[in-house]
């Protein structure tokens, strides 16, 4: 027997002038085991594919409408309703055109739905379980339907898995939800034109976060830090909203990390610093969770800059050494003031100066006094250098002043050469000396 499409009725619910509610159709085929049915009033057209019965029956049921243009009763809107096999290309079409179009409002033969929501424990998503329990009797007037067709709403996107009455007089599902406040209802299928009934669901207590697993915690490696380590993260990302802890062994021999605040669905990340290469391991610990290692490295090694040179241009007068060209200093005046006690310089000094200035110091001053006058000067100095580079630097500047001195004047006493020609090239050369000493020297600045 060839392929034959057939549509017995077609039954549109709605109230006149007022988009349709829904659309049902019914027919039959003959060596057709499918049937693709498609509902077009000009706008978007909705397809649905149902299955052919042992009976050789089929329904489709169009239960949203929304944009498909179709009005009840309007002389200018049209509804075309096409069939067709799904495996046979060749089998002619079945075709019904309504203009305009009629419709019913189907309420009278709407069922009683009552629902029971039961809140529950919690998901390894960290997710409420909701139980629904919905309670559904069919109408029992004239010409109503012996069967009802159902589905849950639960309001956040999802629907049940749908459910027939009878034999499911009394449907229980359970959903779980993201902690919050829904609006859940039953969708009323069939018989056409029944309004949903709504259930509200929450507010849900929040649920403590899933366990993680190991697609759940990575690791991150960064720059160096200014010691030359490694910068390593460790990114734990919770199932659920819910609130816990975390640790974190680093493996190291650094202490632990220990009982971190984290958020369930919130990215959550710990910082350390790994001396390069490794390899190493870190160990994470959510609260009531068995613990996840994860491995870090071998890490690449840390090239450190050298400090940026505070002196350049090296000229520049705040980049000198300044205790130690004072301290070179200080020490070639100390040694000074002693060779001239020792050989009575200071007395060849008063008779060299002029009149004038011996009428300014008091009209007559002898050696001794001159050397007291000098060496008060020269104490004034060695005090204001102790304040300046401390006493290490000038423990060392006045055993450089005493011992070049002794020396100069050893020298003379033993090869005789006038003070005045061997003094400048001894201390010409004892300048190198004394830079040396002091410039090595361990002294904190």
């Amino acid at each position: 027997m060839a392929c034959q499409i057939t549509i017995t009725s077609v039954n549109v619910y709605g109230s006149s002038g007022q988009p349709v509610d829904s659309v049902e159709v019914k027919g039959s085929a003959t060596d057709c085991t499918g049937v693709v049915v498609t509902i077009n009033c000009g706008g978007t057209a909705r397809t649905q594919s149902v299955a052919v019965d042992s009976s050789g029956l089929w329904q489709a049921v169009f239960s949203d409408t929304s944009g498909t243009n179709c009005v009840c009763d309007d002389p200018n809107v049209a509804l075309r309703v096409t069939a067709t096999c799904k495996a046979d290309p060749d089998c002619p079409p079945a075709t019904r055109t309504l203009s305009p179009i009629p419709c019913e409002s189907g309420t009278d033969c709407c069922p009683t739905v009552s629902i029971e929501v039961t809140e529950g424990g919690c998901d390894a998503q960290g997710r409420r379980n909701v139980t629904f329990k919905v309670t559904t009797t069919p109408a029992t007037g004239a010409g109503c339907p012996d069967t009802v067709f159902a589905q849950l709403d639960f309001g956040d996107g999802m629907l049940g898995a749908g459910f027939v009455v009878p034999p499911n007089s009394v449907w229980i599902e359970t959903h779980p939800y993201v902690p919050g406040s829904y609006t859940a209802k039953v969708r009323i299928l069939a018989p056409l034109g029944c309004p949903d009934i709504p259930v509200k669901v929450g507010p849900l207590v929040e649920c403590p976060p899933g366990c993680p697993d190991e697609d759940d915690i990575w690791v991150a490696v960064d720059d160096c830090d200014a010691e030359g380590r490694r910068i390593v993260s460790v990114n734990v990302l919770l199932p659920g909203s819910g609130s816990t802890t975390v640790s974190v062994d680093w493996q190291d021999g650094t202490p632990p990390d220990s009982n971190l605040p984290i958020q369930g669905g919130v990215l959550w990340t710990g910082w350390h610093h790994y001396l390069p290469p490794g390899p190493y391991k870190v160990t994470v610990s959510v609260a009531g969770c068995p613990p996840i290692t994860k491995p870090v490295g071998p890490l690449e090694p840390c090239t450190v800059p050298p400090p940026p040179d505070p002196c350049k241009p090296w000229w520049h007068p705040k980049c000198w050494p300044w205790c130690l060209i004072l301290g070179i200093l200080l020490a070639l005046l100390i040694a000074a003031y002693i060779e001239s006690i020792a050989v009575g310089v200071f007395a060849d000094i008063i008779a060299q100066l002029p009149q004038w200035i011996l009428l300014v110091l008091g009209g007559a001053i002898t050696a001794e006094a001159l050397a007291g006058l000098v060496g008060g000067f020269l104490g004034v100095a060695i005090l204001a250098y102790a304040m300046l580079c401390g006493p290490c630097y000038l423990w060392k500047v006045l055993l450089a002043g005493v011992v070049l001195a002794l020396a100069t004047i050893a020298l003379f006493a033993i090869v005789g050469v006038p003070l005045p020609g061997l003094v400048p090239a001894l201390w010409v050369a004892a300048a190198f000396i004394l830079a040396s000493m002091i410039a090595h020297s361990k002294c904190k600045e």
